[in-house]
């Protein structure tokens, strides 16, 4: 998963979606947070705004935060196909063009490389970059952990072999005591 894109770690995902007026920013949260609970509940998210856009329109985005497993990675790359024809090039498009993103509309992808350097909206890309997430490939997120894997193969290797030794030592002295 992944095609070797870089995403953001730990895996995370994004929903958007845009308002015309102050009014009807409330009920974009609330719409952002039934979509991360229809498709990923028990899913920990983060709202935000990006103030007033040139083009008028307000921008509103919810972060989910899949975490380091591989579980985790799967939701994010889930994102394009449960939200179908709405996903970071369509938001990028519509954002970018005259009419702006269809208000109300949900937008969702996982979190690239393009957000954390703030492409899809500053707060976001400040947001992403001060909680710690880093763009990596899913590949190597898995070199990673076959190193640590070794290490601890070869730190369990190194109790077995103590642990064989404390034994012949305990069956030497109990021969001498005997």
């Amino acid at each position: 998963a992944g095609g070797g894109e870089l995403l953001v770690w730990p895996w995370t995902g994004i929903l958007a979606t845009t308002t015309d007026d102050d009014a009807a920013t409330a009920d974009a949260a609330s719409t952002l947070a039934f979509h991360a609970h229809q498709h990923f509940a028990g899913v920990p998210t983060t709202a935000l705004q990006e103030a007033t856009a040139g083009d008028g329109h307000h921008h509103h985005f919810l972060v989910l935060h899949f975490g380091k497993s591989w579980a985790g990675l799967r939701d994010a790359m889930s994102l394009p196909g449960r939200f179908p024809g709405a996903g970071r090039r369509e938001w990028r498009r519509r954002r970018s063009s005259r009419e702006g993103a269809t208000s109300g509309a949900v937008y969702g992808w996982p979190a690239g490389e393009d957000d954390l350097r703030g492409g899809d909206g500053v707060v976001v890309g400040r947001f992403l970059r001060e909680a710690g997430g880093a763009a990596r490939s899913a590949e190597d997120v898995e070199r990673d952990e076959g190193r640590v894997a070794a290490k601890l193969a070869a730190i369990d290797g190194e109790h077995e072999r103590r642990a064989v030794f404390l034994e012949r030592k305990c069956e030497e002295m109990a021969e001498a005591a005997r």
